[in-house]
């Protein structure tokens, strides 16, 4: 059991900065459906495969009315924007902007910096 505690520190220390991150650079009061969508539409950009609308609902598993206004406060802080498809228009895109995938990528090296302190 020790070695399993040992495990899980790193881990609960990686989810407090993510806790801590994502108070201090989203939007003030953030819902956690506010981090979901913005953490979603961060990977799916990154991967090159900017998440539809329709796909991000699925996958925070709220209904279009639900994640409206969160996502419209991405929208409106800068940390997210939303683009029609270019194949087909009648679909639109949810795309992580340089402002969040920069926060991101900050909070990442702090996690690295502090793995290699550790190590």
């Amino acid at each position: 059991m020790e070695v399993r505690q040992r495990g899980l520190v790193p881990a609960i220390g990686k989810i407090a900065d993510l806790i801590t991150w994502t108070q201090d650079n989203l939007p003030g009061g953030v819902p956690s459906i506010v981090s979901q969508a913005a953490y979603i539409v961060a990977i799916q950009t990154i991967e090159g495969c900017p998440i539809s609308l329709k796909g991000l609902i699925g996958s925070i598993g709220c209904s279009e009315a639900g994640l409206r206004k969160p996502l419209q406060r991405l929208v409106d802080e800068g940390w997210v924007e939303i683009v029609r498809d270019q194949g087909d228009q009648r679909v639109r895109r949810a795309i992580a902007t340089g402002k969040l995938l920069g926060a991101l990528e900050e909070f990442a090296d702090r996690i690295a910096e502090r793995e290699t302190q550790k190590a």
